[in-house]
């Protein structure tokens, strides 16, 4: 009997790390971190018609310039002027890396998609109730 309850438990617990790991919010879209970065990653290798390697190096300096610019919104050192001008400093570094991954044409493809991105976003949120900003 204390065999089964512990196997039941180990069940439990295995079945609701899967579950978490999954993502998703309560209206089934992903909502993963990973499993958003992959959906990410298949769609602008295919709109920008990228390989495998130019791929998966634009999802790494994107995440890295995602990773920092974040530091830099919540840093509490820095003054709105200090932070405007790190934020220009890291999208300078980000744009020079990705002309090292991509072409011309990618690139200006890939600042496209992400202008695109940043207005859907933006409109979403514009169409949320004020209580839920």
């Amino acid at each position: 009997m204390k065999t089964l309850m512990i196997a039941l438990l180990m069940v439990a617990i295995t079945a609701g790390t899967a579950k978490a790991q999954q993502g998703g919010d309560r209206n089934g879209r992903p909502g993963g971190g990973g499993q958003m970065r992959e959906m990410m990653k298949e769609r602008i290798k295919t709109e920008l018609k990228l390989t495998d390697v130019q791929a998966d190096s634009v999802m790494n300096v994107q995440q890295d310039f995602q990773m920092k610019s974040r530091d830099v919104r919540m840093s509490n050192n820095l003054s709105e002027a200090d932070k405007t001008t790190k934020m220009k400093q890291l999208e300078d570094e980000r744009k020079a890396k990705l002309k090292g991954v991509l072409n011309e044409e990618q690139s200006a493809k890939l600042e496209a998609f992400y202008e695109n991105m940043r207005k859907m976003r933006e409109q979403r949120q514009g169409q949320r109730p004020a209580d839920n900003q």
